[in-house]
Order: C-alpha cells, then sequence, then structure tokens
C-alpha cells in the first residue's frame, strides 16, 4: 500500500471534517483545524482560520520531487499528466499529498476517506465497503 495518496486540492479541502465554506475570509475557505497554521481577523476582529494547501497540518502541497517517492500513489493520475506539452512540470498547484495506510494518522485517515467517499459516491459497493465515520473536529 501506498504511503502518500495524490489528491485534488479543492476536493480534498470540501470533503475535510474540517474545512467549512462561507469564511468571511480567504475567500470563503476556512479551517476549524486547531493546528490550521495561519488566521486572518474577520469584520469582528476575531481570528478566522484559513485553508491552505501550504500550511494545513493534514495534507502536504505535492512537487516534482513527490514524482522520485516509491511509494507515492498517483491516485488513476499518469505520470504523463503532470508535464504540459513542453516538458514542465504542471501541476498549477492544485495537488496535494496525503499519508495514508499505516503511516496515516487518524485524522489523515478520516479525511481521506472522506474525500475518496466523495469520489465513490455513486458506487454503491464502495460506500458499503467504507462507513462513513463521524468527524472529530473540535470547534475553533
Amino acid at each position: 500500500m501506498a504511503k502518500r495518496v495524490l489528491a485534488d486540492f479543492d476536493l480534498f479541502a470540501h470533503t475535510c471534517p474540517y474545512f467549512y465554506n462561507g469564511a468571511p475570509v480567504n475567500n470563503g475557505y476556512g479551517c476549524r483545524h486547531p493546528e490550521c497554521g495561519e488566521d486572518e481577523e474577520d469584520d469582528a476582529g476575531q481570528p478566522c482560520g484559513c485553508c491552505h494547501r501550504y500550511t494545513c497540518p493534514i495534507c502536504c502541497p505535492f512537487g516534482e520531487e513527490d514524482l522520485d517517492d516509491p511509494e507515492l500513489d498517483l491516485d488513476g493520475r499518469g505520470r504523463q499528466e503532470l508535464f504540459d506539452r513542453d516538458g514542465g512540470f504542471a501541476d498549477g498547484g492544485e495537488l496535494v499529498t496525503v499519508a495514508s495506510g499505516d503511516e496515516a494518522g487518524e485524522e489523515e485517515r478520516a479525511a481521506l476517506l472522506a474525500y475518496n467517499r466523495y469520489l465513490h459516491r455513486y458506487d454503491k459497493e464502495w460506500l458499503e465497503k467504507h462507513p462513513r465515520q463521524e468527524p472529530q473536529s473540535p470547534a475553533r
């Protein structure tokens, strides 16, 4: 089993148990994780967690150097899809990696399960084998 899985950041964020849409900062990308890494003040001067791929405590930004990792699951993508016509790395800042298997902690497993449940939302057999888990995210 792969130790890290490639994921689309927008989909991952929107399925993360800590994410909330409609935050008054960061174009609506809010985070309730206690270690989210970045806060901005809302109009009332209250701190509001910001969801960014580069400050996320659950996922890591994906970079060209990650392609050399033999334990990275490209999640159905061909390696060639990550390069433009001229051979340059072209993920567009949209991809992240998430720990999986024995390497993953409880938060990573829960977030990855939510992400995969969304990806397989029309596959009844897959959904039955992977039941929903209640998130343990504390209010921020």
